[in-house]
């Protein structure tokens, strides 16, 4: 055997070491190697950089996404979402998908994705109650429709070469108001506070009124739609049970009517002995309420005529005093001392405020009562 035969065999193994074992120089981040959906060209290895040496995307993707903003809809049949095993699976998207993230994210080169959701259309109840905004899982997309929303039970992140292969049409409007609302919408979803298990039985029986109540032609319902939100004020704070809690009722401007002081604190005397027992004590129920605050509008005979200013501003403090006595625990919560003890004085308190006269301070430390959310609390 030659003696250089030995050596021959070490070059040998050295010359195959690269297909093995990577070289260190040529490693690469997940984010810049590409892949068949990055480029049509394998051989390129890298994305292009800016000169902070940031990843950019694609010059013909940069110019795709200059026209995007959020609220858009990709047509593209499906969203990939991973499966408990790893593997993923596509979650259909016949009607296209609703890009969430924002615009500034979405035409910026260095920012590689986007985020997505399912566009749906839905119906009956589900689709009365999403209108509202009480089903923060749902929101508007406008330009579509009234029935098509984001449904943010599904979300997913696309790279953002999907945008040169798909098309995009527009799901929001220029309209300021629009754009903001749904960007606030889309925030609310992921920002929206978890209230604390013993209270939740408390605050049920109103999520129930504002479910069955809304869209329909009652005096309630009639009263539901001049309300902007409802929103939960715990006063000394969530720290520590027993919480002090005011339901506020938010109106729309112009809802209350301006009234002298003396009007404002004392109502006509009829409508107090009709509202009130002798002790002050309500004695009326919230359908009673409504249905005396609207008689002129759901009497189509025209014989009844709309209460005075100083009666509507009345029967909507009275209204919003009765909301919040619908804030008690049903059924087996009852019995619970937890939840029974949760709230101070076992009662929830009211307040109803203009929408143009509700302060930054009360909404900061005030949470808004969504429908979605408020699912009872898991058995111990």
């Amino acid at each position: 055997m030659s003696k250089l035969a030995p050596l021959k065999r070490v070059l040998d193994q050295v010359q195959r070491l690269p297909r093995l074992v990577p070289w260190r120089h040529d490693a690469r981040s997940a984010e810049a190697v590409p892949d068949a959906a990055r480029t049509a060209n394998p051989s390129v290895g890298l994305l292009p950089r800016d000169q902070a040496g940031r990843a950019q995307v694609a010059p013909a993707t940069a110019a795709a996404c200059r026209d995007r903003r959020q609220g858009d809809i990709v047509h593209t049949s499906s969203l990939p979402v991973i499966e408990p095993d790893g593997s993923v699976r596509q979650h259909p998207t016949p009607e296209g998908a609703v890009l969430l993230s924002q615009t500034c994210d979405v035409v910026q080169p260095d920012r590689l994705t986007v985020v997505a959701a399912p566009l749906v259309r839905l119906s009956g109840d589900e689709l009365t109650q999403a209108t509202r905004g009480t089903r923060p899982r749902y929101v508007a997309v406008p330009a579509v429709g009234t029935d098509t929303f984001a449904d943010l039970d599904i979300i997913s992140t696309l790279d953002k070469d999907i945008l040169v292969r798909a098309s995009a049409t527009t799901g929001v409007g220029l309209d300021d108001m629009e754009i903001r609302r749904f960007g606030r919408r889309v925030a609310r979803r992921f920002g929206r506070f978890p209230f604390p298990d013993e209270v939740v039985p408390w605050l049920m029986p109103l999520a129930d009124v504002i479910v069955s109540k809304h869209d329909k032609l009652t005096g309630e319902a009639l009263a539901l739609e001049q309300v902007v939100e409802l929103r939960v004020e715990a006063t000394e704070g969530w720290a520590i049970p027993p919480y002090a809690l005011t339901l506020v009722t938010i109106v729309r401007a112009g809802t209350l009517p301006e009234l002298e002081e003396d009007d404002q604190i004392n109502p006509p005397s009829s409508l107090r002995s009709w509202l009130r027992t002798p002790n002050g004590e309500l004695r009326r129920t919230p359908g009673d309420i409504a249905k005396r605050l609207h008689a002129h509008q759901l009497d189509s005979s025209g014989n009844s005529s709309a209460p005075t200013p100083a009666e509507r501003y009345h029967l909507w403090l009275a209204l919003a005093e009765a909301w919040a006595a619908r804030c008690v625990p049903r059924g087996r919560y009852k019995d619970d001392e937890a939840v029974a003890g949760a709230v101070a004085g076992g009662a929830v308190t009211a307040d109803i405020v203009s929408e143009d006269e509700y302060s930054l301070v009360r909404y900061r430390r005030s949470e808004q009562l969504d429908v979605d959310h408020l699912s009872p609390p898991t058995p111990a």
